[in-house]
């Protein structure tokens, strides 16, 4: 079996990103939604988006659980 080379590779985890995972917690969906298109903008514009992924995630985590 052949490894992948490290360019194929890094377009299929593009691939992922471009299609962020669904939480089911709107809050966090709209976070990593706006990371999906990180790596086509300047690093000058990547604070915001993270920092609104990091506070939507500790906000997340630091609620009361929900039932299903």
């Amino acid at each position: 079996m052949s490894q992948p080379d490290a360019e194929s590779t890094a377009d299929e985890v593009a691939g992922d990103v471009e299609r962020a995972p669904t939480t089911g917690l709107p809050a966090v969906d709209d976070a990593l939604s706006r990371l999906a298109d990180l790596d086509q903008r300047p690093v000058s514009e990547h604070h915001e988006p993270l920092a609104a992924a990091h506070e939507a995630l500790h906000g997340e985590l630091q609620s009361p659980p929900r039932d299903p």
